[in-house]
């Protein structure tokens, strides 16, 4: 297993997240009887409205070695954990948001920005919304999520879910099921025991499949020592309270990497139900991003704002960065350019990682001082949108900016994936800018394209707004603006207008069209490309035709 791999692991190899193919067997119970498959939620409290349930939560998580006597990687939460019914049947779906009283974390990755900061940005991740899927047992079988939720908050809320899920019994069973069930580290089997009228045991017994190793690694193994959680239930079958501990110990088996020793304990506790008003738009936006599997890796994205503390290891004061730059500017006498892009990317992750950071950025930028080039790119790459329309602001009004930085600084803008409407807003009324409106354009299709994974409906309505662009070209060079920016855009809905100017009278169109086509994907448009290349032999067409297919295989 790499570093990174193993780093993973210690994130989120605690999270046991049900999705379990049962058997039954034994005596059947009260319990197993009571047992719902919305166990999470209580009786809502009034006739309209979706229902909501409320807990106390508590969490302690901790990784040692046992060749590294009196050092851990541990976590330690409390707060309360709000769940929302927003749809039902048979694929129920919940929004679950935390709200942290404490939170403490080993400091091993917060020195550049410090422990205060570190703590502050990782509860705000913890605190985000997710919606679970829940399967017609009460199984998750889905998280959407943020892409760029960090993956320390993303382990810490798979770890509460597989904490407290309880998949329900199948029909027939008696006091005692069993289940193949699925959690970050692989897949195990579970045994359920029903206790009395109102309580149910969970414990996991072995691992059965584990991830396939990295090339030239040798697989870990896991070692369950202890799993179980103890279930309370309500009369009505829904859940009043979880309590349980796990230990697992992690080994290459080849003494490559230490032993790593994995325990946590929780509790879980029924606070309060009452009744939300319904959040279609909150579902909506969390429903576009995809469903993950509970035992999936985490993104790139969750993963950037630890590999930003790395690259800012050296610290996060913008003056002490922006010094060095100076000293190794290869353009200034002996530079050297490998030390040079280090502190460029230590530049951005710093505006990323560090809110004063950021601020210090912000000022030298808008004073117009050395390096505002490199200053600019590295803010409109920040995952803050208030930073971000800052930036997009600063290229509407800021008279000391040169019409290249300003460019290049809307080329970053365009390609983040963090923008949210005001952003574009302000990019689109860059469109009317004589130095950079053309960018603003193209930066648009290209924003467009970056969010489809990130902001769906955002993305959509980027796209309905160049293709109205494209409807109202009067001029040729309208046009060709019009379909550069669809074609970074990658919206398949985009095929019967690009398809249309394939028939131009103007070859440069036809071209520009074809190119336009590069990001769409399904077997009409290499078929489309194909007939192009066989019935238009004009020479600027076919250029067009071979670039696409070269990109297309890339």
């Amino acid at each position: 297993m790499s570093k990174l791999g193993l780093c993973v692991a210690l994130t989120l190899a605690l999270t046991p997240l049900h999705a379990g193919c049962s058997t039954a067997s034994g005596n059947r119970s009260d319990a197993a009887k009571t047992a719902t498959n919305d166990a999470w939620l209580g009786t809502a409290r009034a006739a309209t409205g979706s229902p909501q349930s409320v807990f106390d939560v508590q969490l302690d998580a901790e990784t040692t070695s046992p060749e590294a006597p009196g050092k851990s990687h541990f976590l330690h939460l409390a707060g309360t954990w709000t769940f929302t019914k927003v749809s039902g049947g048979a694929g129920r779906q919940v929004l679950a948001q935390l709200q942290l009283s404490r939170l403490e974390l080993s400091d091993d990755h917060a020195l550049p920005v410090g422990k205060d900061k570190y703590k502050r940005r990782i509860q705000t991740e913890f605190e985000r919304t997710v919606l679970f899927d829940l399967n017609d047992r009460g199984a998750v079988v889905g998280m959407h999520a943020p892409r760029d939720l960090v993956s320390t908050a993303l382990g810490g809320i798979r770890m509460l879910a597989s904490s407290f899920q309880l998949t329900a019994p199948p029909t027939g069973a008696d006091g005692s099921w069993t289940a193949r069930e699925q959690d970050a580290s692989g897949t195990y089997n579970a045994e359920y025991r029903a206790l009395g009228a109102h309580g149910i045991t969970r414990t996991k017994t072995a691992y059965t499949e584990l991830p396939t190793p990295e090339p030239d690694s040798a697989p870990v193994k896991y070692e369950i020592r202890k799993s179980e959680t103890r279930f309370e239930l309500l009369p009505s079958g829904a859940i009043t309270s979880s309590t349980g501990s796990e230990s697992v110990l992690l080994d290459d088996g080849e003494g490559a990497l230490p032993p790593l020793e994995m325990n946590s304990h929780f509790r879980i506790a029924r606070k309060a139900d009452t009744t939300q008003r319904e959040l279609p738009e909150q579902r909506a936006r969390l429903l576009a991003l995809p469903a993950r599997a509970l035992s999936s890796t985490p993104d790139p994205e969750a993963q950037t704002y630890e590999i930003d503390l790395v690259k800012a290891a050296s610290g996060t004061r913008i003056d002490d960065i922006l010094g060095d730059m100076a000293r190794t500017d290869p353009e200034r006498g002996q530079g050297d350019a490998h030390a040079f892009r280090r502190l460029t990317a230590a530049l951005e992750a710093a505006v990323r990682i560090d809110e004063d950071a950021e601020q210090a950025a912000l000022a030298r930028s808008e004073a117009g001082q050395p390096y505002t080039a490199e200053v600019l790119s590295a803010l409109a790459r920040s995952n803050r949108p208030e930073a971000l329309l800052r930036v997009a602001k600063l290229l509407q009004t800021s008279q000391r900016i040169s019409p290249e930085v300003r460019a290049r600084t809307l080329m970053a803008l365009s390609t983040n994936a963090s923008a949210t409407q005001p952003i574009v807003r302000a990019i689109e009324a860059l469109s009317t800018d004589p130095a950079i409106g053309d960018g603003a354009v193209l930066g648009l299709g290209a924003l467009c394209f970056r969010l489809q994974h990130t902001n769906p409906p955002l993305s959509q309505e980027i796209y309905e707004a160049l293709a109205a662009r494209l409807d109202r070209a009067q001029t040729i060079e309208q046009t060709e603006l019009a379909l550069r920016a669809l074609g970074n855009a990658g919206n398949s809905a985009a095929l019967p207008r690009l398809e249309r100017y394939l028939a131009s009278e103007e070859p440069k169109l036809r071209a520009v069209a074809v190119g336009s086509l590069r990001r769409l994907e399904g077997p009409n448009v290499d078929a489309l490309l194909a007939r192009v290349a066989e019935n238009d032999k004009q020479e600027a067409v076919q250029d067009a035709v071979r670039s696409v297919l070269s990109a297309r295989k890339d």
